[in-house]
């Protein structure tokens, strides 16, 4: 069975390149003030954090979202240029979103065993109110992250209406709807194997070194790789680059 799938052809009209650049600087501004509160507090969705935690009395500067793959100026922009591409081909994409889903598994793993080994160092009287502490602090994130996604996505949607006939619109509008959606639920499934391990740490004494990272059930990348295929491949090359811009 063929993972990814086309719609049937059909094209949707655009104005000119002058009015969708217009129209893109003015959404990468929505974009970069949505993201402003977040950027200036935790580290971005898509940015891997392998720092030690820190062992003061302070909630340890660590990110408790999306372990993204550390990648080189080379391979920083292999999505876009994957995405950008006249004829999309999803192979390279499904091929990329296995690669990425091992390696953000591991740094996913490494930072949970980081916590483990941080958590069990404390003394035991300690211990409780730490996690705590730090689940606090997760989910603090987390939301700070949905505010942001939220914002991100309705300035996306607005804009993109106004660059379509209402009738063509609703070509694009529900996989951008699954794109958003797996976005979210790939952020959440990472914050469940957070709070499971919070759980874990308040319950267990650490005296028998049983507590393991709690690795999400769910694939992180390739439903979102998908989705990503399905959203763009309908939308003309020059709509498509436009709005990878602020990808």
């Amino acid at each position: 069975m063929q993972i990814f799938s086309r719609s049937p052809t059909r094209r949707i009209s655009f104005p000119d390149m002058h009015h969708i650049n217009s129209i893109i600087g003015k959404l990468s501004l929505a974009l970069i003030l949505a993201l402003q509160p977040i950027a200036c507090h935790t580290p971005s969705v898509e940015e891997s954090t392998d720092g030690e935690l820190a062992g003061d009395a302070n909630i340890p500067e660590f990110s408790y979202l999306l372990p993204a793959p550390a990648e080189t100026n080379s391979e920083s922009n292999q999505l876009k240029e994957l995405l950008s591409r006249p004829v999309l081909d999803p192979a390279p994409l499904e091929q990329l979103a296995l690669e990425r889903e091992a390696e953000s598994r591991r740094l996913f793993a490494q930072r949970q065993q980081s916590l483990i080994a941080y958590i069990c160092a404390l003394p035991t009287d300690h211990r409780i109110e730490r996690v705590r502490q730090l689940g606090m602090e997760s989910r603090r994130q987390f939301h700070r992250w949905l505010a942001a996604s939220e914002r991100f996505q309705r300035s996306l949607t607005y804009h993109l209406n106004s660059m379509s006939a209402t009738a063509d619109s609703r070509r694009w509008q529900q996989p951008l709807r699954t794109v958003e959606t797996l976005r979210r639920e790939r952020q959440a499934s990472i914050q469940t194997g957070w709070q499971e391990l919070f759980q874990r740490l308040e319950a267990d004494d650490c005296a028998d070194e049983s507590i393991q990272p709690v690795l999400p059930v769910e694939q992180l990348y390739l439903p979102y790789y998908i989705a990503l295929y399905r959203f763009f491949v309908d939308l003309p090359l020059e709509t498509r680059l436009a709005v990878l811009d602020i990808f």
